[in-house]
């Protein structure tokens, strides 16, 4: 008893909690103007509406069942309950278990119950969920189409003991899991029983099979126990818009994505739409994508910046003394010492008294190799006019003048500074 109370407040909490996730994740999401944006606590994004005109067609139609104490969202006018819209072409709902129920004789106790998904417009999406079988005496298969295709897989799961269940493992004792292919449409799931769970009676009486979105799912041996027939479980749907790429869209009145980027999903025909970087908001709708300020929502300046916004992106600027990229996740913003300050001016000013100090030292040893060569000029214009000897003949004729001595200043303006040519 504890487990089905378990379990159907489970279900209760998915239609109420879900949905409130959704609401506080896409606050920004909107409507075509004059629509209702929300069913209950779920927001509903364009494409999908409530209303006629509200929706692109009648593929994205929800039926909001509004009730004294909650309102309830349905796909289209379908039983299934949706929990998630996400504009990135992801879709929630709540799914019902496919069960084979017996005595403990082994007598039936009601029809085998199958579980069916007749939606040829959305695929149940082979990246998020996974096809479940539980019991200790079970089988079980899931059918659908690929395309054009047929297809069909199964899975089987047994023991001896519900000691033999491990939680949280589905490794074919107790529950078994198998991956799904892509772009598998228009599913029914049906389970069996190998002896009618004769030999398993005193602790599971029923076999059940059913699709699942594996983030939301955790196995446990109660389950094997006994699950509840009003129990629904999460199942992750992927939707498209059209059956065109983007560039045949582009060409048509009803191309939806307004200022936004179109993009394929790869999950067959169709496309999705997304805002721009550095916007957010619903790319469906002309305006619906608006700009993210990143200064107050990402706060991705360092402490040492100031952040400023710009259409799609931001730029972080250093205080004055400080340089780098002003981000968080970049450089950030260093000090700046005062020697550093004008680097190029400090450069420039070591060259110039390097240059001044070399032109410098040249000149003064080319200055001292001229001294040195007119000093040897000097000596030999004195050895060449006589030198020695005619000092000493000049001073045999004591005041007798027979020759004039001249001065090194006089000598050196008659020689016209000692050249060759003289």
């Amino acid at each position: 008893m504890a487990t089905h109370k378990r379990l159907a407040v489970g279900t209760l909490v998915w239609l109420v909690l879900a949905s409130t996730a959704t609401t506080t994740a896409r606050a920004h999401v909107l409507a075509k103007p004059g629509c209702p944006a929300h069913c209950g606590n779920l927001s509903i994004p364009y494409p999908f509406g409530t209303r006629e005109g509200c929706f692109l067609n009648e593929n994205f139609r929800i039926t909001c069942n509004d009730s004294a104490n909650s309102s309830t969202a349905f796909l289209g006018y379908t039983n299934f309950a949706v929990t998630n819209i996400s504009t990135e072409g992801r879709l929630q709902i709540l799914a019902t278990v496919a069960r084979d129920c017996y005595k403990a004789s082994g007598e039936p106790v009601i029809p085998r119950v199958p579980s069916w998904f007749p939606l040829s417009i959305f695929n149940v999406s082979n990246t998020r969920n996974k096809f479940t079988a539980i019991g200790c005496d079970t089988y079980a298969y899931l059918n659908g189409f690929v395309g054009n295709k047929s297809y069909s897989a199964g899975c089987m799961s047994l023991c001896d003991r519900i000691e033999d269940v491990v939680d949280g493992s589905c490794a074919g004792f107790g529950c078994c899991q198998i991956q799904i292919p892509g772009g598998l449409k228009n599913i029914d799931v049906i389970a069996y029983s190998f002896t009618n769970h004769t030999k398993v009676s005193d602790f599971n009486l029923c076999s059940y099979a059913f699709v699942v979105e594996e983030s939301q799912f955790e196995f446990s041996s109660d389950l094997v126990r006994s699950i509840p027939e009003d129990y629904r479980f999460p199942v992750s749907l992927d939707w498209v818009v059209g059956n065109e790429t983007c560039e045949e869209a582009e060409n048509t009145l009803n191309f939806t994505c307004h200022r936004s980027e179109c993009y394929e999903p790869g999950i067959g025909l169709g496309y999705l739409c997304k805002c721009l970087d550095g916007y957010e908001g619903n790319p469906y709708l002309p305006d619906g994508c608006q700009d993210i300020d990143e200064c107050k929502i990402l706060q991705p300046c360092h402490q040492n910046a100031e952040c400023y916004n710009s259409p799609g992106s931001f730029k972080c600027i250093c205080s004055g003394g400080f340089e780098g990229d002003g981000k968080k996740n970049g450089t950030g913003c260093s000090f700046v010492h005062k020697t550093k300050g004008f680097p190029l001016v400090n450069v420039v000013l070591g060259a110039s008294i390097s240059i001044l100090v070399l032109v410098l030292s040249l000149s003064w040893i080319y200055w001292g190799l001229w001294q040195r060569k007119l000093i040897r000029q000097r000596e030999n214009f004195f050895q060449r006019n006589g030198g020695i000897i005619l000092q000493q003949e000049l001073s045999k004729h004591k005041g007798t003048v027979a020759a004039k001595i001249f001065t090194a200043e006089e000598l050196k303006k008659a020689t016209n500074n000692y050249h060759e040519s003289r």
